[in-house]
Formats: C-alpha cells, sequence, structure tokens
C-alpha cells in the first residue's frame, strides 16, 4: 500500500484483516507542498487506537525502534510502517483509528496522515 500525503490530515482509510502483516508505504509533504525531508527529524510514531477509545493506544510504532518504521529516503519524505501479525492477531472486528506523528529536531510536531481501519476478525477453519 502505498500513500502520498500532500496536504496535513489528510484521511487514508483501508480495510484488513485481523491476524495479517502489512507494510504502509507513505511520502510526506510539507505545508508548501515539498517533500518533507525525514532526515533531520527526530522521530516518527504511528499509533492506533479503536475509534470508540481514542486516548488508549492499542499499536505504536516508533522510528526510535528498529525495524516499526524505516525511513526508506530521508530526503524524499519516504517511510514505511510494518504491522505485523502479532500487532493484530488479537483485535475484534471493529473499525480503528491511526495517525502519525512527526517529531523535528526542535521538537516542533506535525500529525501529516490520519486515517481509519476496518478489521474484520479472521473465519475460523
Amino acid at each position: 500500500m502505498i500513500n502520498k500525503f500532500k496536504k496535513e490530515l489528510e484521511l487514508e482509510d483501508f480495510s484488513m484483516i485481523a491476524g495479517n502483516s502489512i507494510t504502509l508505504e507513505y511520502t510526506v509533504y510539507d505545508e508548501y507542498d515539498n517533500l518533507l525531508d525525514l532526515s533531520i527529524q527526530r522521530e516518527i510514531i504511528w499509533v492506533m487506537s479503536r475509534i470508540d477509545s481514542r486516548k488508549e493506544s492499542i499499536v505504536k510504532k516508533s522510528s526510535l525502534i528498529g525495524g516499526e518504521i524505516e525511513i526508506v529516503s530521508g530526503s524524499t519524505g519516504q517511510f514505511r510502517v510494518n504491522l505485523l501479525t502479532e500487532d493484530t492477531e488479537d483485535l475484534e472486528t471493529n473499525t480503528y483509528e491511526y495517525e502519525v506523528l512527526i517529531v523535528a529536531q526542535n521538537r516542533q510536531t506535525s500529525k501529516p496522515v490520519y486515517g481509519r481501519i476496518n478489521i474484520k476478525e479472521s473465519i475460523s477453519y
């Protein structure tokens, strides 16, 4: 899944089956529509919560933890978030919200990406 976000708080929804792994690919831009240079950012955080319980994160990924968020090309604003089987296998059928927080070296933050994930429980075999 490849997403290109040119405006702050652009919505991107998708569906998946609980227990599947998925790699989400993003390209982010600044408020002037220029590619955001991720090589000078302090941290990228991807967080997901139930739509009815936004104060409690269920899944959290950070670029500071190896393998969770990979900066593909810092100068061109490209990064990947790896959702693993263990991140989603216990989730119930529901709608979840997610967002990306980018923390700059000066600790200013922006949230260039958010959306909803419709997760369906797997059919028992």
